[in-house]
């Protein structure tokens, strides 16, 4: 009967460190998508729809046709997160330039704003929003 508990507690170890490196894996995959600048493409879109915490947690919805010629999978409005640390002023309605990663994973829901300009206005610079995103994911714990 020992041996059976062992050989349990055992096997659940190296279930549960396998699955870690998995995870592990996948935010290494991430960081390196989203650590280089080569990722990232500029689109123009409309603000829809603003869902925000605070002013500095914000989801916004964007009309986002541009970003079909780059993900075909893409619906007319994406959900986008602003990775900033400073107020964001938009509003429904304004037309934003923004950089985004054009691929999400598969179990994000959304995508990233790393940098946006409004009017010919920097509202969020790109390294500040890259430096906030990767803070992000290395901070993510999957479950």
């Amino acid at each position: 009967m020992k041996k059976l508990l062992c050989l349990v507690i055992i096997l659940t170890f190296v279930f549960m460190s396998g699955c870690q490196t998995a995870l592990e894996r996948d935010k290494r995959v991430m960081l390196e998508i989203y650590g280089n600048d080569d990722n990232y493409i500029t689109l123009i879109g409309e603000v829809t729809e603003i869902d925000s915490e605070s002013s500095y947690n914000v989801m916004l919805s964007i009309k986002c046709e541009e970003v079909k010629q780059y993900n075909l999978n893409a619906d007319d409005e994406c959900k986008y997160s602003v990775f900033s640390s400073s107020n964001v002023n938009i509003g429904v309605g304004d037309t934003i330039v923004y950089k985004t990663i054009p691929n999400p994973f598969d179990y994000m829901e959304f995508l990233p704003i790393v940098a946006i300009d409004k009017n010919d206005e920097t509202i969020l610079d790109f390294e500040e929003g890259k430096e906030n995103l990767i803070s992000w994911v290395k901070q993510i714990q999957f479950k």
